[in-house]
């Protein structure tokens, strides 16, 4: 069987579960009795000691891991106080004073996934200067669709665009976002990326342009722009 550890692979895995994936995986296995045996065998840590030559991989492994776990801690909610009441429970542990609860919320949903931080945007096309949008996938006015229909209509930005200053991405958004979703209980926190009558737009120094049948398409701008 082929070693199935690389960089395309790598960018989705962590090395070390893929030498551990790699190890335990047999030229056959039988679906779906195998499967269970199988991811236990290469998440457990009384397996390590069977796959040789992967110390490397696992030290860089228990890295990421304490990474992750530092952001994640952040955005946790305090201990419960049972003396207080539900409301203080809620309370966060960091100090908002210089954020929106919009921009709190999608700060924390890009920082606590174990993927590299990014946004999910709702796509909408502005029509006219008046401020009448539609959703891009089916030209709708946002006034005459449901707000659950739109809040499914969410894209996530290309990890490139939001590598670097994610926070100035979400403030950018968070301003050309409509003002009334904050009231919706579908919308609330939700960001928007406002696409123009052509489904271009700049962001981050970025040129972007979104298909229906290829999705959002990016194109870094020319750096004598």
């Amino acid at each position: 069987m082929e070693n199935i550890d690389g960089d395309s692979n790598e960018y989705i895995y962590s090395k070390y579960i893929l030498m551990k994936t790699d190890y335990f995986l047999r030229d056959r296995i039988n679906i779906p009795n195998d499967i269970s045996p199988l991811v236990q065998k290469v998440y457990s840590l009384e397996t390590d000691k069977l796959v040789p030559n992967f110390d490397e991989s696992k030290k860089e492994f228990e890295e990421m891991n304490k990474k992750s776990i530092g952001r994640a801690e952040v955005f946790q909610i305090n201990e419960p106080d049972f003396e207080a009441s539900i409301h203080s429970w809620l309370s966060r542990s960091i100090n908002l004073s210089n954020d929106s609860e919009l921009r709190y919320e999608q700060k924390a949903k890009a920082a606590v996934r174990d993927i590299s931080e990014t946004i999910e945007v709702i796509l909408l096309k502005k029509m006219s200067e008046e401020g009448e949008y539609r959703l891009v996938e089916n030209n709708k006015r946002i006034e005459e669709v449901d707000s659950e229909e739109i809040a499914k209509q969410t894209l996530r930005l290309p990890e490139m665009i939001t590598n670097y200053g994610i926070e100035k991405i979400i403030a950018t958004l968070e301003g050309e976002t409509p003002s009334s979703w904050q009231k919706d209980p579908w919308l609330k926190n939700e960001i928007s990326l406002i696409l123009d009558k052509e489904n271009e737009a700049s962001l981050n120094g970025w040129n972007l342009k979104y298909s229906k049948k290829y999705g959002l398409l990016k194109e870094r701008k020319d750096s004598n722009e």
